[in-house]
């Protein structure tokens, strides 16, 4: 149950649309709002950090769309080859400015104000729960389908470090600390290591 702000959402029973609902007013949204497609099921979603907007993947074409909070309109629609195949995950960065686009093969940016791809992860990811956003630098980590930890660069995509920190066959968590500048992560060994975030 991804929420921002004030605003919360869940999946319906039926995955075919959200509830969307503002704690401070008490008020509740039903989708599909009126840019989703009519019974589309969801495949996931997030809710922006200022909470006036959601994205919302389409299970069926892999599409995303935005969707206004407040009055159920869709203020963009993401689609891209392949998505229909592989879009497996969404997620909005800290501020609120990319999107976060995790297909079976990398991540897409996405430049929510630009409308329009700002780069794309420089090796394959496989989306796990060893998966961290930075809470105040521009960065992430993922790992090389479980293996292997990266720091990248929410900026350009890039790997800015590579780690093996020989956790096990697979890495399963990973998470920031609140100042952004330590990062832990956990294997399947049942160790865990610590490091400094330098760029």
């Amino acid at each position: 149950m991804p929420g921002a702000g004030s605003v919360v959402a869940s999946l319906t029973d039926d995955s075919a649309g959200l509830w969307a609902w503002d704690v401070e007013t008490g008020r509740t949204t039903l989708a599909p709002f009126p840019g989703w497609p009519d019974g589309a099921p969801v495949r996931s979603f997030d809710v922006a950090p200022d909470g006036n907007t959601i994205a919302i993947a389409d299970r069926s074409t892999g599409a995303v769309s935005l969707i206004d909070v407040e009055s159920g309109a869709a203020r963009a629609r993401i689609a891209r080859p392949g998505f229909e195949l592989g879009l497996l995950h969404v997620k909005f960065s800290p501020d609120g400015k990319v999107l976060l686009l995790f297909t079976n093969r990398s991540v897409i940016l996405w430049d929510v104000a630009a409308g329009a791809e700002r780069a794309e992860a420089a090796q394959p990811i496989g989306f796990t729960a060893a998966f961290a956003l930075n809470p105040v630098l521009p960065v992430f980590v993922g790992t090389n389908f479980g293996k292997y930890l990266a720091l990248f660069s929410l900026a350009t995509g890039r790997v800015l470090r590579e780690f093996d920190l020989q956790l096990g066959q697979r890495i399963w968590c990973a998470g920031f600390s609140p100042d952004g500048l330590t990062c832990a992560v956990g294997g399947s060994n049942w160790q865990f290591a610590v490091f400094d975030v330098d760029l």
